[in-house]
């Protein structure tokens, strides 16, 4: 699982929470 950019320092902001980094990791399976 890898997301570049914005995307993926999004992704790092995000993860403070379960549910966020859940959020994150669905999304970037979208753009993989």
């Amino acid at each position: 699982l890898i997301s570049w950019g914005s995307k993926k320092q999004a992704c790092f902001v995000d993860s403070t929470t379960y549910l966020k980094y859940i959020t994150c990791y669905m999304a970037a399976k979208k753009i993989i």
